[in-house]
């Protein structure tokens, strides 16, 4: 259930960076909510032995880890902020690659597509960080370029979710058919 909230809360921020509202105090707070869940999923999927869940929950923990750490300056080319947005964008990419791989059916194609959206937002970062393609572009469309970021991350991290709902709520139907039979008074 962990794994389920700590992605949609973390999914929160980017939509609200595409809507336009500012990082708010509720936005903020979610975002962490998010983390704080992360971690209980990836120490959960540690000792479950789950590579897959443990990357992945590393990723959203370093994500709002990454997105709240505030910027050096123009003192040094690369921050650690942005090492670790690299880094969490590249472990969900990689929890992706392994669902994927050993998923069936509807799940390797979604661990495909949280891969290839991983893939996808770690290019478009590197070359908005780094390159200076983005000075090409005119200024009325700088708008639609940066929208692009939160979009890839918003999918990947709602497609991401997806693959741990029928985990989530298969548990949570196993429990309530449990209570529902061993209950004294129906």
């Amino acid at each position: 259930m962990s794994a389920f909230l700590a992605l949609l809360l973390t999914a929160l921020t980017p939509a609200g960076d595409l809507l336009g509202v500012g990082p708010s105090l509720v936005l903020r707070s979610l975002a962490l909510l998010g983390a704080v869940l992360a971690v209980v999923m990836t120490v959960l999927a540690w000792r479950r032995e789950d590579l897959a869940a443990l990357l992945l929950g590393g990723g959203v923990a370093l994500r709002v880890i990454a997105a709240e750490l505030p910027p050096i300056g123009h003192v040094v080319l690369v921050s650690p902020g942005q090492v670790l947005l690299l880094a969490s964008v590249a472990l969900v990419g990689v929890a992706g690659v392994l669902v994927g791989r050993r998923g069936g059916g509807w799940r390797r194609v979604a661990g495909a597509l949280v891969a290839a959206l991983s893939v996808a937002r770690l290019l478009f970062l590197a070359v908005t960080m780094w390159s200076p393609l983005l000075l090409a572009v005119p200024q009325e469309n700088l708008l639609a370029v940066f929208a692009i970021a939160p979009a890839l991350e918003l999918a990947t991290l709602v497609v991401a979710a997806t693959l741990f709902v029928p985990a989530v709520f298969g548990r949570v139907g196993r429990g309530a058919k449990w209570l529902w039979e061993t209950a004294a008074v129906r």
